[in-house]
């Protein structure tokens, strides 16, 4: 029924039917549409449905609307219905809208709690940022460089507040290091237990940052621990050329024999066998021309059934002069036919170093050709065994249009990392070894003496003003009885009554220029023996060598000295003590402290029975059946022995015969000698923990390089070498600074104190080094042309007249020669045995070289009131004096407009007529200037005095 409804209200009915059954016009119509929402244009051209067509005839009254029936007036139960209805839906909407609000209100509430967590967790991010930038700024690093540099100094830093200047300091030295590690890829905490592996105490207060030796050796181990197999594969099979330098080429011209193009075939191949048997086949009739004279022999054949090979059959001939040959056919001479040489070609492949020599053969072109195309291209004159450099080898390649490929050898970590290989697949057992105590204070608090009442000897008066001012080192055997030691010689024989024991002592300086000496002390020990006098007290080198101690994390241990004296204060040395934090066990610590007299022996024995207890409980061990490893402590050149390194060994055993590199120096060992408090002893060999003086390297080393034992003497000197090499390429780099040159290009020049430094053991050499380094100044400097070991000589002498400088000497002789050709030529010769009177004669001497200070002092001023031009005279001003006073000697300054226009001196100076020598304030005066008549009233005419004032360093 409603698809028909549908249907019917569809159905169309034309427009033009419609308003003629109506009687009304199709205007009429329109406007009725209109009046029901019908267009009137659809009306004029399109049908009409039915349901349209009712609408226009009720809006015409054609047809009445159906009535409408008034709404049923609804019951009490249907309007409690609805209200509790609709009560229900607001209750129902307003239970909703109270839900979303909580949960809004929740959202809102976590939101609010998020964004305060992300902000507090971003505070303390900012704050720990804020925290870590100022601290890395304080201490000059990058803040991601921050957590390394604390792990490796053991600090534990909350603020930049922590940080003090000797921190700051300590940061600094690690730049090497950081900068080392950030090369080799590792991590800074790797490469300092890797340096302190092997005595390279990287962080610790003693550190003063990697010497060129130290930064091999690291890179040496880095390479070998942390070298992947793909790279130890690759090392195995070396990189071969696969060109074969051509043979050099001689004046002789020589005949190609002809060979069958078959393929190619290389000079080395051999044919094959032949079946036993089967003779070889002949050789064509024209494979060798003209093989022999008609009707001579043949040539004879070998076992193998082959022809000999006769020179004379292939028709050789040797160029004579006039370039003449004879025939071997008619016997008369013929022109000789040139033959034209080939200049080889193709690649080369060379190793450094190379001389020209080696060059001429790989190249195969004659040497004298190469010399005569350098010098035609401008190249330098070189001889034929001189060594080229790379450049020079690059262009002796562009000339002669060849390709050279230049291997670098090997440097110096390179061939350390071979060896350090080596010793680690000859290392033995581990087993015990002697402890190394070191014996550190500040000066005059009785070190020496200390050891001199252990071992029973005297050197406190071999030492300058009874100041130790070099490391020394010395094994004592001691003899334990009923808790007596005693020392006792090592082979005496005598039947053992107790224990014996052996320590190795290492006595250090105490005065502050010996801070490197000491520190190397510190940085090869195993316990330390702190030395405070009971009547001086804990004074500033006391406080270092606590700080030495504690960076090379050894063991401390504290002798209280000279408590027989009668000013000593053992309770004020005590608390002093207490502030470093170092405390016996009854003050509640637990460090050991004994007080002791070299003078009494008092408390000897307990020093050395703390010393043995404390080295057994430390388990010391090393391995002793493998290559020597060790630390140089001293060098020094002995009249009869040569060099002498004291060295002590840390890892292996040092025999004599072995072959060893220390620094840049390296030798067999000749002489093993070691010291046990009754003078020097020889011994066939040294093991860990043991000093010896070494005699046999070729060069001084560094007091604090390592030496290594190595298996052959070439390869000690390549790598000796090589060290070489890079310390004077360090040194080149090192030898014109930034602020030199920018000095030089602004036309300054600073003078210079220039000294040649001699010293008995190298160790001075360098603690002078870096003290005199320590006196500098932007115009002044001290400039050290050469240092040695030894007594000063004539070379030392003539090397600092050609310098303009003077010699100076510590602890060193002087040869007679050099004494008066010095006297003879002038040159200042100095030697000292103190050190702070060394430093504090050349601190005088580099402050006289600095310029005077000027120093102008104002005295008065005058004003111009008239001018006076005189025809014999000149120009004269008419002044009067305001304030001070104007000497005839002043220095003038005039003023005009308050800028200064003119600075000199005065021509005169006249009161009236008559020449003044003072005029002061208030008086009138006439003044002429000295070459200067542009005067004009109203200038003023300021009087100064200039005076030059020495200065100080």
């Amino acid at each position: 029924m409603a698809v028909n409804q549908a249907e019917k209200s569809n159905t169309t009915i034309i427009a033009a039917k419609v308003y003629p059954e109506l009687g009304i016009s199709l205007k009429d119509l329109q406007s009725a549409a209109a009046a029901v929402g019908i267009d009137r244009k659809v009306v004029a051209v399109t049908k009409l449905t039915e349901e349209e067509v009712h609408r226009i005839k009720v809006h015409l009254g054609f047809i009445k609307p159906a009535p409408v029936e008034p709404p049923k007036a609804a019951s009490k139960e249907d309007l409690e219905k609805v209200r509790l209805e609709q009560e229900a839906e607001q209750a129902k909407k307003a239970a909703e809208a109270a839900r979303r609000a909580a949960e809004e209100e929740a959202e809102r509430a976590e939101r609010a709690r998020i964004e305060a967590e992300q902000a507090r967790k971003q505070a303390e991010v900012d704050a720990q940022t804020r925290r870590l930038d100022a601290m890395a700024l304080r201490l000059r690093v990058r803040s991601n460089q921050l957590e390394p540099i604390c792990k490796v100094l053991g600090l534990s830093l909350s603020s930049a507040d922590d940080i003090d200047d000797a921190l700051v300091e300590r940061v600094r030295l690690l730049e090497s290091p950081l900068r080392l590690a950030d090369e080799l890829n590792v991590d800074l905490k790797q490469l300092t237990d890797m340096g302190r592996s092997i005595g390279i105490e990287i962080g610790r207060k003693g550190f003063k940052g990697l010497s060129g030796n130290e930064e091999i050796m690291l890179r040496a181990m880095a390479k070998q621990r942390f070298k992947t197999a793909e790279e130890r594969k690759a090392e195995v099979t070396p990189e071969q050329s696969q060109y074969q330098p051509a043979p050099p080429t001689g004046n002789k011209a020589t005949a190609v024999i002809p060979k069958k193009e078959t393929g190619p075939v290389t000079t080395t191949a051999r044919k094959p066998a032949k079946p036993a048997g089967e003779a070889a086949p002949p050789p064509p009739e024209d494979e060798w021309p003209n093989r022999a004279k008609p009707g001579g022999l043949k040539p004879a054949a070998g076992r193998s059934g082959r022809k000999r090979f006769d020179i004379n059959e292939i028709g050789y001939d040797r160029p004579r002069a006039g370039g003449k040959k004879r025939s071997r056919k008619s016997g008369e001479d013929e022109e000789a036919v040139p033959v034209k040489q080939e200049v080889p070609t193709g690649p080369v492949a060379v190793s450094m170093p190379l001389s020209l020599r080696q060059l001429s053969e790989a190249m195969g072109i004659k040497s004298n050709e190469i010399m005569a195309r350098m010098l035609a291209e401008g190249l330098p004159v070189i001889r034929i065994n001189d060594m080229l450099s790379k450049d020079l080898i690059e262009q002796i390649g562009i000339i002669f249009e060849r390709e050279i490929t230049v291997r670098e050898p090997k440097d110096a970590e390179e061939l350390i990392e071979e060896q350090l290989q080596a010793f680690s697949e000859a290392a033995g057992q581990e087993e015990p070894r002697a402890p190394v105590v070191t014996i550190m204070g500040h000066v005059d608090h009785g070190k020496t003496s200390l050891l001199d009442a252990i071992a029973s000897m005297d050197r406190v008066s071999g030492e300058s003003g009874g100041i130790t001012q070099h490391i020394g080192a010395f094994r004592v055997d001691l003899e334990i009885n009923e808790g007596k030691f005693t020392p006792v010689s090592g082979n005496d024989g005598r039947p053992e009554k107790g224990k014996r024991v052996q320590v190795t002592f290492i006595d250090t300086p105490g005065h502050e220029a010996f801070t490197a000496m000491r520190a190397r002390g510190a940085n090869v020990t195993d316990i330390a023996v702190i030395v405070v006098s009971a009547d001086d007290g804990v004074m500033p080198q006391t406080e270092e060598a606590i700080n030495h101690a504690r960076a090379a994390e050894v063991e401390i241990v504290v002798a209280i000295t000279k408590v027989d004296k009668p000013e000593a204060n053992l309770q004020k040395v005590r608390q002093q003590l207490a502030k470093f934090n170092l405390m016996s066990p009854d003050w509640g610590g637990n460090t050991e402290i004994v007080e002791v007299s070299s003078v009494t022996k008092q408390g000897i024995d307990r020093l050395l029975q703390v010393l043995s207890d404390m080295s057994e409980l430390l388990e010391l061990m090393a391995v002793r059946e493998k290559p020597a490893v060790g630390t140089v402590l001293e060098a020094h050149l002995d009249i009869g022995r040569g060099i002498v390194a004291t060295v002590i060994v840390q890892e292996g055993t040092l025999r004599r015969g072995d072959v060893i590199v220390a620094g840049h120096g390296y030798g067999r060992v000749r002489a093993l000698q070691v010291s046990r408090g009754d003078g020097l002893h020889m011994v066939q060999a040294a093991g860990p923990g043991m000093p010896v003086e070494v005699a046999g390297l070729d060069e001084l080393p560094e007091a604090g390089s390592r030496f290594h034992g190595m298996k052959d003497i070439k390869k000690a000197a390549e790598i000796a070498n090589m060290v070489r090499l890079q310390e004077r390429e360090l040194e080149r780099t090192r030898g014109f600074s930034l602020e030199d040159w920018s000095k030089a290009k602004a036309g300054q020049s600073v003078k210079e104190l220039v000294i040649v430094l001699k010293a008995d053991v190298q160790g001075s050499v360098e603690t002078l080094r870096q003290e005199l380094a320590k006196l500098t100044h932007d115009e002044v400097r001290i400039k050290v042309i050469h240092t040695g070991v030894g007594a000063i000589t004539t070379n030392d002498v003539h090397l600092a007249e050609a310098a303009k400088g003077i010699v100076v000497g510590f602890h060193v002789g002087v040869d007679p020669l050099a004494r008066e050709l010095a006297d003879n030529h002038h040159i200042d010769v100095r030697v000292y045995e103190i050190i702070y009177r060394l430093i504090d004669e050349l601190r005088d001497a580099l402050g006289g070289l600095l310029e005077p200070e000027l120093v102008e002092t104002y005295q008065g001023t005058a004003e111009i009131r008239q001018v006076f031009k005189l025809s014999k005279v000149g120009t004269v001003a008419g002044c009067y004096m305001h304030k001070g006073f104007i000497r005839r000697d002043s220095r003038v300054r005039l003023i005009r407009g308050g800028v200064p226009v003119w600075q000199g001196s005065l021509a005169s100076l006249k009161r009236v007529k008559d020449d003044a020598a003072e005029v002061r304030e208030g008086l009138e005066c006439g003044m002429q200037l000295a070459g200067y008549d542009d005067i004009k009233v109203g200038d003023q005419i300021e009087g100064f005095l200039v005076e030059a004032r020495a200065r100080k360093l």
